[in-house]
């Protein structure tokens, strides 16, 4: 019986050991999540208009706060880096939404500029009269000034995303603020050429009227 009653106790520690170690390996597995996330906020926080990287950041924020609600801790610690974690997402997500925001409306500019050059360039070569030819010409260049607004709200975003790139700390910080404003005054010299070229053409135009109505006193 002494036997019996041995062999129970040795395993009931036995079990008693498995449990413990079994503790403590959860709690070594809880660290390391611990200590990635809190690596994790001090990481340099990416650059405003680099969208590729803010949304591969963003998924990767939402995955590491879950593995740390997944510990199911409710300590001070827990609550403070949950919060600060959080804080880090709505941060993200915002200059996300910015950036997104900023190259549709360059986008825009970009396909509006694109479809009325195309439009001034076959109004050039179409063979019109004169009086049909103006007429045309001047509706274009309401279309362009109604252009230009869309043109000046995609400038101003841009400026935006601009400065705020520029207090970036992250490696790519140059780069990304140096496409933006490559993109931008590219965009910029591109109206600008085209308003001028309509006002040409208008001008030319209107002096060839007054030339054929003088003839034909």
């Amino acid at each position: 019986l002494r036997f019996f009653f041995y062999l129970f106790k040795i395993g009931d520690l036995k079990n008693r050991l498995v449990e413990l170690k079994e503790s403590v390996n959860k709690l070594v597995e809880k660290e390391p999540i611990i200590e990635h996330f809190e690596h994790y906020l001090r990481s340099t926080f990416p650059c405003a208009g680099d969208i590729s990287t803010l949304i591969s950041e963003l998924e990767r924020c939402d995955e590491l706060l879950n593995e740390l609600r997944s510990l199911k801790r409710k300590d001070l610690k827990m609550e403070q880096l949950e919060k600060l974690g959080n804080a880090k997402r709505e941060s993200l997500a915002d200059y996300l939404a910015r950036s997104q925001r900023n190259e549709e409306k360059t986008t825009e500019s970009e396909n509006l500029l694109s479809a009325l050059t195309d439009r001034f360039a076959a109004l050039k070569s179409a063979k019109l009269e004169v009086p049909e030819l103006y007429k045309q010409f001047i509706e274009l260049q309401k279309d362009i000034q109604e252009g230009l607004v869309i043109q000046k709200e995609s400038v101003a975003l841009n400026e935006e995303i601009m400065l705020i790139t520029l207090s970036s700390s992250s490696s790519s910080r140059d780069r990304i603020f140096q496409k933006l404003k490559n993109r931008m005054q590219l965009t910029v010299a591109g109206w600008s050429t085209l308003e001028d070229d309509i006002d040409e053409s208008i001008a030319l135009l209107q002096k060839e009227s007054k030339r054929l109505q003088q003839s034909m006193l």
